[in-house]
């Protein structure tokens, strides 16, 4: 095994260590091939006008391929990789949706996973002879990848010498036409979809929970009819912002399976947001003097393996259920009083009730 007897200092705490580097047999190969000194587990050669960094591609300790990086100017988020039957089906039925460059051919080889813009992609493979060298890549590796460190891409198993050579060809014909991108063009566009995500479902769980505090708060008289309308309303104010955000992430080429999470989010909060409107300026906003009535306990339910539950109030004109934290304080046919608000939009409710 040839070794290559080049001594290096590293730091270990406030030590130094020399370290003596051995060079794999299949760098110091390719570093006579190309014409260049090796270093340790990697070499650097000429890819155009930039260099690319050569190295071992180890996991566990062991070498299982080559990894190249192109050391360009930042470059904008763009993976490729061969299309297959799956991709073929998925942007059929819109699951995915594919950024295209406008060649046929290229678009049929090879498929292209990116939140840029198609005038971004058009002008990363602007000429046909890069289009037709990055559809010729795929064959070489599983993918490559454009990012802000330049172009990465790995050669599985043991490539030889004539397979390398041929990947470093094509990859300078990728990076002839490079053009410096803005920052613009290199934003990571899916941050939009993930905050829109993200945010679709934790913002209907709180708006859960915030009901929750509402109804236990504001008792109402009569539950189903007020959550019913608040909900109906917040659907109409929901859909056309689900619907809005259904053609906006549709027009940056977002696949359905962006954006149905945040569509979803969308419908689901707004009932839930309609009810707690509603609770909120039907009773916080009630400021009429309450009514007293006389009652009487009908039942009370305890709530399985608890000691609070439901208790049901019934008085000349109406009757109501409850929450209580201790059923046996509320035996049946027991004297009550509850006092009823009439609410700023018509439902009634019930600030407090005791028994006699």
């Amino acid at each position: 095994m040839a070794r290559n007897d080049d001594r290096r200092r590293v730091r270990c705490g406030r030590l130094l260590a020399v370290v003596e580097l051995h060079t794999h047999p299949g760098i110091v190969a390719l570093a006579q091939h190309f014409g260049v000194a090796p270093n340790g587990i990697a070499i650097t050669v000429p890819c155009g006008r930039y260099p690319c960094l050569v190295s071992l591609a180890l996991s566990s300790g062991t070498v299982v391929g080559l990894k190249l990086h192109v050391q360009t100017r930042p470059l904008p988020p763009i993976s490729f990789r061969q299309e297959t039957p799956s991709d073929i089906s998925q942007k059929g039925t819109g699951i995915n949706v594919e950024v295209q460059t406008g060649d046929p051919e290229f678009d049929r080889r090879v498929y292209v996973e990116s939140d840029a813009p198609a005038h971004v992609l058009r002008a990363a493979l602007s000429t046909r002879e890069a289009r037709q060298a990055a559809a010729q890549l795929t064959a070489y590796c599983r993918s490559f990848h454009f990012n802000e460190h330049g172009i990465l891409l790995s050669l599985p198993g043991d490539p030889d010498i004539a397979v390398v050579r041929r990947t470093v060809e094509l990859l300078a014909w990728i990076v002839a036409p490079l053009p410096a991108f803005t920052v613009d063009d290199r934003s990571d566009r899916s941050r939009n979809w993930v905050f829109s995500a993200v945010l679709g479902f934790p913002i209907p769980f709180a708006l859960l929970m915030v009901d929750t505090f509402l109804w236990i708060h504001f008792e109402l008289v009569g539950v189903a009819l007020p959550n019913l309308l608040g909900a109906f309303f917040g659907l109409l104010l929901a859909l056309p912002v689900a619907v809005w955000a259904y053609f906006y992430y549709r027009r940056r080429h977002d696949s359905l399976s962006r954006i149905i999470p945040s569509v979803i989010g969308v419908m689901i909060a707004g009932p839930l947001a309609g009810i707690a409107l509603l609770l909120t300026i039907n009773c916080a906003a009630d400021f009429s003097r309450p009514v007293t009535h006389e009652a009487r306990v009908v039942k009370c339910d305890n709530v399985e393996d608890a000691d609070n539950g439901n208790v049901t109030l019934a008085w000349k004109d109406d009757s109501t259920r409850l929450g209580v934290d201790d059923c046996d304080k509320f035996p049946k046919g027991a004297k009550a009083y509850v006092m009823v608000k009439g609410g700023l939009l018509g439902f009634a409710w019930v600030p407090k009730f005791g028994l006699r």
